[in-house]
């Protein structure tokens, strides 16, 4: 609405000119506080008795009719007036936005032009949290896997924005936009293995949920829920012996980036998402022999409905990170730049990667999206490394804990939410100075990759706002 035989009038503009207003499910009577504001009503108002194809849908505001929680769109199609009462009574029926809004734009999170709104703000998702779940061990037979994260989660927050267009009842345009402010990620891990084992182990665990604050406009128009979900997995094996692994990674993304959905077509577009990632130093404190690979997922799940339009969103982050392991001795100092001349060390050439992807659906088909993309799939080489030890690490005593920097790399394509990381290993020494070659999640490892986790429900928390409608509905 409105066509050629429709309007729309809205009882705020003219609630200071009533004395009382008593309304049912037919009818609405409106009692006017003199004679002047009563003829103003009635000469515009008399329009929809002069055919029989017109009406109108007087939208009674929040509490009008002492009743309705929330605007009200009431479909008129006849108009009774009252000269020696000063009052008009409209005949027809109470609605809904979905039945009287046929032809609409509905904008969530800032209106694309500068022209005035009666609501016009930004709508963010906020992402400053820390990581729910900082430490979990797992034990199955001789396999035991033990992981904490302390000082590991995420800031800042998302610009979010909605736009759904309908021409006579049909979506004409839908899309969702998301833009980074402040957004960084921080991620220590600390594992630790024991395990004798030959095959392999691979497993994504979800670390925890957390509701954010979502949109209601109420009276069906619009309902927004958006939760962030982390969670992490790993691959491991074959694996003999025990190992301590320390490392992290910390993640920053330009506010200039943007992610744009369009669920029409559908397709998505992303420009701008370049972080800065800083590799911090790989800490190896134990022996062992054999692949690890772990990761840690963000992602942002989102519940949208407008007008009885519902799609399910969501967005999840990838990282990861491994390396190719060469133990080998030497007369001589193994490690080139190692001051201490160890004979025994272990050469990583280490390597990190991303994948993000995008899947829409429609609300009740989750299983069925009709957009799943991958925004970016990608390897990146890091610099080589080289960690000396006293003595092989089957020799008596434990190899003392060394450090082995790593430098800062920016990430090549997207990322937004956190990252990865993980591990090196080391494995026996002989006293032969011939390498011995241990693959470690290079590109051709055995171990499998970590498949990505299917949509998570949706826990909802809402703020309300309330929106006038105006031939537009507005957040």
């Amino acid at each position: 609405m409105p066509g050629d035989a429709e309007n729309i009038i809205s009882m705020e503009k003219f609630q200071p000119l009533l004395q009382s207003t008593q309304c049912t499910d037919k009818t609405m009577t409106m009692d006017f506080k003199d004679e002047r504001s009563y003829q103003y009503g009635q000469r515009l108002w008399q329009w929809v008795n002069d055919a029989d194809d017109r009406k109108f849908v007087l939208v009674a505001g929040n509490g009008h009719c002492g009743w309705n929680e929330h605007r009200l769109p009431f479909v008129v199609s006849n108009v009774l007036f009252s000269d020696a009462k000063n009052t008009i009574s409209v005949i027809g029926y109470v609605s809904d936005w979905k039945t009287v809004a046929h032809t609409y734009e509905l904008f969530v999170g800032g209106h694309p032009s500068s022209e005035k709104r009666d609501i016009d703000h930004t709508f963010s998702l906020d992402f400053n949290h820390a990581l729910p779940l900082s430490s979990k061990s797992l034990s199955m037979g001789d396999f035991k896997f033990t992981y904490d994260c302390e000082d590991c989660g995420t800031k800042g927050e998302f610009d979010f924005q909605f736009e759904l267009k309908t021409e006579l009842f049909v979506p004409t345009g839908v899309s969702m936009t998301l833009s980074p402010h402040g957004v960084s990620a921080n991620f220590n891990p600390r594992l630790g293995l024991s395990a004798n084992f030959t095959g392999t182990k691979s497993d994504e665990i979800e670390l925890g949920k957390i509701p954010i604050d979502g949109l209601t406009i109420p009276g069906g128009i619009l309902d927004l829920g958006p939760e962030i979900v982390f969670s992490w997995g790993y691959a491991l094996g074959p694996i003999v012996g025990t190992a301590g692994v320390s490392t992290g990674v910390s993640i920053g993304l330009e506010d200039s980036a943007e992610l744009r959905i369009d669920l029409t077509s559908p397709d998505v577009s992303a420009r701008g998402w370049t972080p800065k990632v800083t590799k911090k130093p790989i800490t190896v404190d134990a022996s062992i022999s054999g692949g690890i690979k772990v990761n840690a997922k963000a992602a942002i799940q989102l519940a949208l409905e407008a007008l009885d339009t519902g799609f399910e969103i969501g967005l999840d982050l990838e990282p990861w990170a491994g390396a190719t392991l060469t133990v080998a001795s030497s007369s001589g100092s193994v490690c080139p730049d190692d001051t201490e001349k160890h004979h025994f060390g272990v050469k990583v050439a280490p390597s990190a990667g991303v994948n993000l992807n995008v899947e829409a659906s429609e609300a009740g088909d989750e299983n069925e999206p009709f957009l799943s993309k991958a925004i970016a799939s990608l390897t990146m080489p890091l610099p080589s490394m080289c960690t000396g030890f006293e003595a092989p690490p089957n020799a008596a005593g434990s190899p003392r804990k060394t450090t082995t920097k790593a430098t800062s790399t920016p990430l090549p394509r997207f990322s937004t939410i956190i990252s990865s990381i993980v591990s090196s290993t080391t494995a026996a020494l002989t006293t032969s100075t011939t390498p011995i070659t241990t693959s470690f999640l290079s590109s051709s490892s055995s171990i499998s990759s970590i498949s990505a986790s299917s949509p998570y429900p949706y826990v909802r928390r809402k703020r309300h706002i309330v929106a006038r409608p105006n031939g537009q509905a507005h957040a």
